[in-house]
């Protein structure tokens, strides 16, 4: 069991907010129409109509969209917070890059479907510019 209080992603790609929100559900184990998605903070939800939002934000490069998911803190039946996001990857059949919990904020997860997350190496220069971009070879052990 986890306690999740929510994790910005960054997504390869998103087909579109009815197909994040059925994932957000299903995975974080909440109905469909208690999870509401949005592109504009302005457009945030009163607490009472939503348990789960998901903020997407366009970006540029190789992955295409950044969804902050916020929550009060809840339990969930994972065995860590990557299975979780494992699980939100398969459900949409994309990547993402997940948060290290290390030091260098240029490391995170790469998690892919139905495979091992692995920790890689991001192009500082790129992500500076707001592009993540992962150095080709930089697969960092555990």
């Amino acid at each position: 069991m986890i306690e999740f209080k929510g994790i910005d992603l960054v997504f390869q790609r998103l087909t579109d907010h009815a197909s994040l929100r059925r994932a957000l559900a299903g995975s974080i184990q909440v109905p469909e129409d208690r999870v509401s998605v949005i592109d504009d903070p302005s457009q945030y939800p009163d607490r009472a109509a939503a348990d789960v939002v998901g903020v997407a934000t366009p970006l540029e490069g190789n992955y295409s969209t950044m969804v902050s998911i916020q929550n009060e803190p809840m339990v969930l039946p994972y065995d860590s917070p990557l299975s979780l996001v494992q699980r939100i990857c398969e459900l949409l059949d994309t990547q993402c890059l997940a948060p290290d919990e290390g030091v260098d904020p240029y490391v995170m997860w790469l998690v892919t479907p139905r495979t091992t997350a692995q920790r890689v190496q991001l192009d500082p220069v790129a992500l500076d510019e707001g592009h993540y971009d992962i150095i080709h070879g930089s697969h960092i052990p555990r």
